[in-house]
């Protein structure tokens, strides 16, 4: 997500432990944030996958969903407000007696989403909502859940290499902070902050925590490159900001190659796609230094990150193999970004899109193929309880992956696999008159011999209501 840089209001709550000089905890102001666009039904604030967690916040703030704070949080969704702008404004604020507030300091360095008009209007109605609630009293008593989150954080944060990015960006004067948040689901936020006296404070906020079995947890193989990912918005974001004019007749027409698949991950512009190419291109890099990747390993990653829409990807991870990072002498990445520019200025999105297509269909020749009851485009699609039925060309293994699209996806009631293997029923429940899709994510549909599916994706409309 994209990342933003504002004035640090206060530092991290309750719950901090040191690792590898990493603060790692809580914030209280991030989690009530979260916890009103929880309960204005923002997608990406209904995905914790902490149950209990959930559960005890929604029985408490069950009375509150009519609130001006809940109602407000509704209509700036609408416009906009969501994801990253949201934990953002939470880092904004500070805890006052029994309420909240924040710094007339820090209003420029709001995200720009946010309106002076909105944040006048917003900011009453938050800390009103604070107080009917008695949030913190909510807060306190789920004191243990967030503990055993920090320590179960831990594993990811001791294997973080701090020093890495000090040589890479050539700036040695960073604080690295970590916020958790379980209402943010498997979203994360690559915030930084300029204090007061100058130092430069990296927080992202990290929602990718599981849970199984009664605990809490983090796949760290997984999370530590996310957490990765988050550091480096920090120092990619205004590389990209300072040469941007340089290559964006380029970026621009490589964002229109992938516009749509884009767009449905929030990333909805030529210049946040370039923050993302970099961020991911610089994680590449990390990954490939600390795990002595070799070159195979090195273009699977490339590709993964290709089949998002990052087209430039290969571009940039082939020009940072120049950049020298030693202690003695190295520039960073900044003194690179000439050369970077160049690269991306001579992309050839004709050839790239020929050698895709190639790819793909020697790929798909090898995956396993199905055949569905809707086809995508279906329109006049009876609404009410539906089942969509896949048949897959041989049996499967007994999982579903299925992703969202720029449509709404259908309320999922449960699915149902045959006992052959071969057939999967999913049952839905659609309203009249709206546009639905869902993506099937081939790689998570795996057959038993082990070969992934194909990627597709089904639109359909429902009919109007009789």
């Amino acid at each position: 997500m994209r990342s933003i840089a504002i004035l640090l209001a206060a530092w991290l709550s309750t719950l901090v432990v040191s690792a590898r000089q990493i603060q790692v905890g809580f914030d209280e102001c991030v989690d009530l944030m979260a916890t009103v666009w929880h309960l204005a039904g923002a997608r990406e604030y209904n995905m914790c996958a902490v149950a209990p967690y959930a559960e005890s916040l929604d029985a408490w703030c069950a009375p509150l969903k009519g609130h001006k704070a809940v109602a407000l949080a509704q209509q700036y969704y609408r416009a906009g407000i969501g994801y990253d702008a949201v934990v953002a404004f939470g880092k904004t604020l500070r805890l006052k007696d029994d309420g909240v507030e924040t710094d007339a300091d820090m209003l420029q360095m709001l995200d720009d989403r946010w309106s002076p008009e909105m944040r006048e209007e917003f900011l009453p109605a938050l800390d009103d909502f604070y107080r009917r609630s008695d949030f913190h009293k909510w807060y306190l008593s789920t004191d243990s859940i967030r503990q055993a989150t920090v320590e179960a954080f831990d594993a990811v944060a001791e294997q973080i290499d701090i020093p890495w990015f000090g040589k890479f960006f050539n700036d040695d004067g960073a604080t690295f902070s970590i916020t958790l948040s379980l209402l943010d689901g498997g979203c994360n936020y690559g915030l930084s902050a300029k204090t007061k006296d100058g130092r430069h404070v990296l927080t992202p906020v990290i929602g990718c925590a599981r849970y199984e079995d009664g605990h809490i947890g983090f796949n760290t193989p997984a999370v530590l490159p996310i957490v990765i990912h988050e550091f480096c918005h920090a120092y990619c974001n205004p590389l990209i900001d300072s040469h941007y004019s340089e290559m964006e007749q380029k970026a621009v027409k490589v964002f229109q190659h992938h516009e749509g698949m884009l767009k449905r991950q929030a990333y909805t512009n030529p210049v946040i796609m370039m923050y993302e190419t970099l961020v991911r291109s610089s994680v590449i890099t990390y990954l490939r230094q600390h795990r002595h990747l070799q070159s195979v390993e090195v273009k699977a990653l490339v590709a993964e990150e290709e089949q998002l829409g990052f087209a430039l990807t290969a571009t940039l991870v082939e020009g940072m193999e120049n950049l020298q990072t030693s202690a003695s002498g190295a520039q960073g990445l900044k003194a690179l970004m000439p050369d970077l520019v160049k690269r991306v200025n001579a992309f050839n999105v004709k050839a790239y899109e020929k050698r895709k297509k190639a790819e793909k269909r020697k790929a798909d020749r090898h995956r396993v193929h199905y055949r569905s009851n809707i086809r995508d485009g279906a329109r006049n699609v009876p609404a009410g309880e539906m089942c969509l039925t896949i048949i897959f060309d041989r049996p499967m293994r007994e999982a579903i992956s299925l992703g969202l699209t720029d449509k709404e996806f259908p309320a999922y009631k449960g699915h149902a696999w045959s006992d052959d293997k071969r057939t999967l029923t999913v049952n839905f429940v659609t309203k009249p008159s709206t546009a639905y899709g869902l993506s099937i994510l081939g790689d998570g549909f795996i057959a038993q011999d082990g070969t992934p599916s194909v990627a597709s994706e089904i639109r359909f409309t429902t009919a109007a209501e009789r």
